[in-house]
């Protein structure tokens, strides 16, 4: 896999299910060592009804297959947040005069992974055997990951796509990126 795809292998090599369905593996140039995709359940539970209910989807633990009805009838451009709408959402949240005040946009959940708008989905850690029992760095530490051969690399400047990228979302670059968990 490259890059999200091979954040999917390092995510397969990682979990419990996914042990035997595969002899080996290789990754270029994605890893999920950093938090910008990696998000708790709780985190990515409410940043999933905060952005369905963005997109006019509420749930209702009266009526979840009404919800389940609401994001089936949603077309896939509904789960992607176009770059003109991040550049309208950077440019309300800074204090540049005659723009905004600084506030958060209403169409910004309150809650949202760390690379939101650009890549507002991505694995969780659920706890569980079925999909990612904790974060990757601690299951590697501790051995708890499918041992089989793995070739890992990059590419060179392959995060020149996020040098511009960070200042927009975070309204700053932020190194060393702090690990998660």
């Amino acid at each position: 896999g490259e890059s999200a795809g091979s954040m999917s292998v390092t995510t397969h090599i990682l979990s419990p299910a996914s042990k035997g369905l595969f002899h080996a593996a290789i990754g270029e140039s994605g890893s999920i060592g950093t938090g910008w995709f990696i998000q708790n359940k709780t985190d990515a539970f409410m940043f999933a009804e905060q952005f369905t209910a963005l997109q006019g989807c509420k749930k209702d633990k009266h009526n979840p297959k009404g919800y389940l009805a609401c994001l089936r009838k949603l077309p896939a451009t509904a789960f992607v947040v176009r770059f003109p709408q991040w550049v309208k959402d950077w440019l309300r949240r800074t204090n540049i005069p005659f723009v905004h005040n600084g506030t958060i946009p209403d169409d910004i959940p309150d809650h949202a992974s760390p690379l939101f708008p650009a890549c507002p989905w991505g694995p969780v850690i659920d706890g569980s055997p079925d999909g990612l029992p904790d974060f990757p760095y601690k299951l590697v530490e501790a051995g708890k990951f499918t041992k089989v051969p793995f070739l890992n690399g990059v590419n060179l400047n392959e995060g020149a796509l996020f040098g511009w990228m960070l200042p927009v979302l975070w309204g700053q670059v932020i190194y060393p990126l702090p690990r998660p968990g």
